[in-house]
């Protein structure tokens, strides 16, 4: 059985089974812009048409609020992850409750993930492809990754993150030379609003997915005080690279033709020309998306198989809690989303606001609740020491 990290004293924890290198900060990008292709991106451009890309760069400036609420929570967790650390904060019943409802809207939060990854990958890879045989093929690469510890999963998160800017960087190599400035005209023609409706948008799916940082026990961390710094660092990178993103999609496309498109982040990539010689590689570099997703998906059934684990300690056979979380996945994927049109009106309309609820109020409970602790804690120490300066005196 893996992912044991709690039952291990933090002094005998090998160097391997340590989170080194870009260690967490190496999630941000994939979480932040694993809910765009297919969602996110649909429903900016839907509701910001030609200005999308200045609410990506406001959700971007309003998301700092959200993710430095992510960052005080991991800095105070005490190295514990958040299924224990909500034990710990709300106590043994209250803190179990919440972790069954953590569970359950990331359960379907991944079912709505897997399907617009395998939605992509049956109508723009393998058209003649069964969709349930993509998922399950899908799912199955998920379950063996989510099965490692999470020393492990970090370290294929960082080889992605390193592929994917790779990726990105060839991109914009090969389509700037179709970028057209008269496309991202005429600025804020439908006024404010719909740029802050997508602004906060991106604030939903963008930036409060990054609360699964808090999956990962900082005392597993090596160098952990150095987190929020470099975390801080690749926020503002991936932040730059996904208004990079938005803005040659409309440069390159104009939003007539955005318009038409469900993925037009992988459209803009058939435009893709290196020196008249290099053509017709947006099957390689659209990878950067399923890279993203593949990670999201994994950190789900991770985070959710250990809490599960810690309600059913005295039950044999734990280590196929992922695999049936993975066919629970993938059952509800077919059954919730079996219809194409039910599922864009699903995402365009009620999405938004079930993640936003959801994970913001989990967020401000946890983040509000540990501030009341350490203010606790902080008077008790001051009346400690006040008492023990009068007993000397």
């Amino acid at each position: 059985m893996v992912n044991t990290e709690n039952d291990i004293d933090t002094e005998k924890i090998n160097d391997s089974d340590k989170i080194q290198g870009l260690g967490v900060s190496s999630f941000v990008f994939p979480l932040i812009y694993s809910c765009f292709l297919g969602m996110a991106s649909y429903n900016i451009f839907s509701v910001a048409k030609v200005d999308a890309y200045i609410s990506v760069a406001l959700g971007c400036i309003i998301g700092i609020i959200p993710f430095f609420l992510i960052m005080y929570i991991l800095r105070n967790s005490g190295g514990e992850d958040i299924i224990d650390l909500n034990l710990s904060l709300f106590g043994n019943v209250i803190g179990t409750i919440i972790n069954v409802i953590l569970n359950i809207a990331l359960i379907l939060f991944a079912t709505l993930i897997l399907y617009n990854l395998a939605l992509f990958l049956d109508t723009q890879y393998i058209p003649d492809t069964s969709s349930l045989y993509v998922k399950i093929l899908l799912i199955t690469v998920v379950i063996y990754a989510a099965s490692k510890s999470i020393a492990t999963i970090s370290r294929i998160g960082q080889t992605i993150f390193i592929v994917n800017l790779g990726l990105f960087l060839l991109s914009c190599i090969g389509i700037i030379s179709e970028f057209d400035y008269n496309n991202l005209l005429p600025i804020v023609s439908n006024g404010t609003k719909p740029i802050i409706v997508g602004g906060l948008e991106y604030v939903v799916f963008g930036v409060l997915p990054l609360f699964l940082l808090t999956i990962i026990p900082t005392k597993l961390v090596k160098n952990k005080e150095h987190i929020v710094r470099n975390s801080t660092i690749m926020y503002v990178i991936s932040s730059i690279i996904v208004f990079l993103i938005f803005l040659i999609i409309m440069g390159v496309l104009g939003y007539e033709v955005v318009s038409i498109y469900k993925y037009p982040e992988y459209m803009v990539l058939k435009k893709f020309s290196l020196f008249d010689i290099i053509e017709r590689i947006e099957n390689t570099l659209a990878l950067q998306n399923v890279f993203s997703m593949f990670i999201f998906l994994t950190l789900i059934v991770y985070i959710c198989s250990k809490s599960i684990k810690k309600v059913t300690k005295n039950l044999k056979s734990q280590e196929l809690i992922p695999t049936l979380l993975g066919i629970l996945i993938v059952v509800l994927s077919n059954y919730i989303f079996e219809n194409s049109s039910f599922a864009t009106e699903f995402i365009l309309k009620y999405i938004p606001y079930i993640v936003g609820i959801t994970l913001g109020t989990f967020i401000l409970l946890v983040t509000i609740t540990i501030y009341i602790r350490n203010l606790i804690n902080k008077k008790s120490n001051d009346l400690l020491i006040q008492n023990n300066l009068n007993k000397e005196i």
